[in-house]
């Protein structure tokens, strides 16, 4: 039986000198495609890689912005410092590296927390402080909110139309930007609880009455747009970054640039203003929008005494957004 056994077939393999004489390897035009193919694919994956990670590396730079006399310095120091004391109006930036504890984490961890000024004339300096910022936390007093709507929705709509840009951008600062809407001075809504103290139910109606203020604001902004009746809100492209997108990425004259600055608003405020119909919060593409509400009481008050059980300052809120950046 073992004489009419075959012996089993070895399977040629041709040397690498055959293989690369191929037809198809001496084809220019299949090489031309294969070559561009294979660097699509290169580009495709870079892209690809998370830049929201990326971003995250490090300290975190979380932004506090928003109109005057909304209590951005007295936060600042809360946050920073576990200080309140009496402020004034600040026409210069500060900023300040600590370390951050949260209830829900053992561990602490270092934040940079930048403060600046939210007088009109400097609205131009915003925009770097966006274009860095691993969180933005726009403040608004609750307390002013419907008297002062107009002009909140007016300083909201540029930093919104900011993040929605830079959300896009392909750098290490790309993907889903984080905004919290603050409702601070909450207290003076509910005059019947402690200075600086908020319960659940009070927290609630202050972001509630934040919300539904700067709703029909935007909502007012947005028909204004659609009818041609108030034009491009000022400090919009400033604020958002300008100039087209190839402007951006190759660099444009100064002319060309003007040139394309009126359709790259355009393009830009799409992201902010989605299609027609209603305002709606979730029609802002690559922002994800937070609300929490915040009081600090009265200043050289500490909002770590008194209240009841269930109170509390709403600082814990704000850190947590920081601390999980």
């Amino acid at each position: 039986m073992d004489a009419l056994r075959q012996p089993a077939a070895t399977p040629e393999v041709e040397p690498i000198p055959t293989l690369l004489s191929h037809a198809l390897l001496q084809d220019p035009v299949f090489l031309a495609t294969a070559g561009g193919l294979l660097l699509i694919l290169v580009l495709f994956s870079a892209f690809r890689a998370s830049p929201k990670k990326a971003g995250r590396k490090g300290t975190p730079t979380v932004v506090l912005v928003g109109p005057s006399d909304s209590g951005k310095t007295s936060l600042f120091a809360a946050l920073a410092h576990q200080t309140h004391a009496a402020t004034h109006t600040s026409l210069t930036s500060s900023r300040t590296t600590f370390s951050l504890s949260v209830p829900s984490s053992p561990r602490a961890r270092q934040v940079t927390l930048v403060d600046v000024p939210g007088h009109a004339r400097l609205r131009d300096a915003l925009a770097p402080h966006l274009s860095t910022a691993d969180g933005t936390v726009f403040v608004v007093d609750a307390s002013a909110v419907v008297r002062a709507a107009a002009g909140v929705a007016e300083r909201l709509a540029p930093v919104l139309s900011a993040l929605a840009v830079r959300s896009r951008s392909s750098g290490s600062g790309g993907g889903t930007q984080r905004l919290l809407i603050l409702a601070h001075k909450a207290d003076a809504l509910a005059p019947s609880q402690a200075q600086g103290r908020l319960d659940a139910v009070a927290r609630a109606k202050a972001v509630e009455r934040v919300r539904t203020a700067l709703t029909r604001e935007l909502e007012r902004l947005k028909a204004a747009r659609a009818g041609g009746a108030g034009g491009r809100i000022e400090g919009m492209a400033r604020v958002a970054g300008g100039g087209g997108l190839w402007a951006r990425l190759f660099g444009a004259s100064a002319a060309e640039a003007d040139a394309g600055a009126g359709a790259s608003a355009d393009d830009d405020d799409a992201l902010v203003w989605g299609a027609k119909g209603a305002w709606r919060w979730d029609d802002v593409e690559g922002v994800e929008i937070e609300w929490a509400a915040s009081a600090l009481g009265a200043p050289g008050q500490s909002g770590e005494q008194g209240g009841g059980e269930g109170e509390a300052d709403g600082l814990d809120a704000v850190r947590e957004f920081m601390y999980d950046l």
